[in-house]
């Protein structure tokens, strides 16, 4: 027996070990099981609360897109109105250029007709001076080819020629600077 307390029978300490690993196994399952089963509420409970969560944010997600569109219909409100204020100004502001340029033509128009009168007149005048030299220079012919003066005749005529052509060509240019002057006055 002495021997037995030095050298315990090994099934019995094997049958030990073996009930003593089993009580640690017993203890952990059981740690497991609980550890599920608290995981299993915390699911459940979030299970239960997420969509009333969901629920909620969404609510408040509809009256902030609900404030906006309200925000958005309200500026697009304004802006209907200061577009159509806008509109109404540009219309009265061409009705008031539209008198104004109307008032600026009759005036230009009523300007050009008395300068093309004056002008008129001008040309009336110079074709005026150009008939009395005209017929100073037949007199004056006659009287020379009637005294037989036929060589000193034609040098005078030619010279009348040449001088009655300038003064035609001088009343011209001076016709045409005069248009050209009154058609740049022209706006």
């Amino acid at each position: 027996m002495a021997d037995d307390l030095q050298h315990p029978d090994p099934s019995s300490l094997t049958t030990q070990q073996l009930w003593r690993e089993i009580g640690a196994l017993k203890e952990l399952v059981f740690f497991r099981i609980a550890a599920i089963e608290a995981s299993i509420t915390i699911a459940h409970d979030d299970l239960v609360r997420v969509p009333t969560d969901v629920q909620k944010q969404v609510g408040n997600l509809k009256e902030l897109v609900e404030e906006k569109f309200h925000n958005i219909e309200k500026r697009f409100d304004e802006n209907a109105i200061a577009v159509a204020a806008a509109l109404q100004a540009q219309k009265e502001l061409v009705t008031q250029q539209n008198i104004s340029a109307a008032l600026s033509a009759a005036k230009q128009e009523a300007s050009f007709s008395k300068q093309i009168d004056a002008l008129g007149l001008l040309i009336e005048t110079k074709a005026k001076a150009s008939d009395d030299k005209i017929d100073d220079v037949k007199e004056r012919m006659t009287r020379l080819e009637g005294k037989g003066e036929g060589a000193a005749v034609e040098n005078t005529t030619h010279q009348i020629s040449s001088n009655y052509v300038l003064a035609i060509i001088g009343a011209c240019v001076g016709v045409a600077l005069l248009l050209i002057a009154i058609w740049k006055l022209k706006p």
